[in-house]
């Protein structure tokens, strides 16, 4: 019979290598592709302009529509591109995110 410590032991490093392998594999590789289409978008676009016209949007709040509606028929391939595929990458990490801290939560015992 394995003793309780050493059971606690092997567990723990079992479920840190499980977890260091998918943190690195499926998190990492997430959060860098999106920094990389933060970037492309960062370059694309000059974002204080955006800034400018949409502070001088939320002065009508009914042209909020029109701005947003405006800016994706006027925007390029790039720019959609980066924008959407960073937003669809940043909803896929948050439910690994909350996927890992499930797993993490201690359950109670009873």
């Amino acid at each position: 019979m394995i003793s309780p410590n050493l059971k606690k032991r092997i567990m723990r490093r079992v479920y840190f290598i499980w977890l260091w392998r998918y943190f690195v594999k499926d998190i990492l590789s997430k959060a860098a592709l999106i920094l990389f289409f933060v970037w492309l978008f960062k370059e694309a676009v000059f974002v204080q302009s955006v800034i400018d016209n949409f502070t001088a949007v939320l002065q009508s709040p009914g042209s909020l529509a029109n701005f947003i509606t405006d800016a994706l028929v006027k925007a390029g391939p790039l720019v959609l591109g980066t924008f959407f595929g960073a937003s669809l990458l940043s909803l896929f990490l948050i439910k690994d995110l909350a996927r890992i801290g499930a797993i993490l939560q201690p359950r109670g015992r009873g």
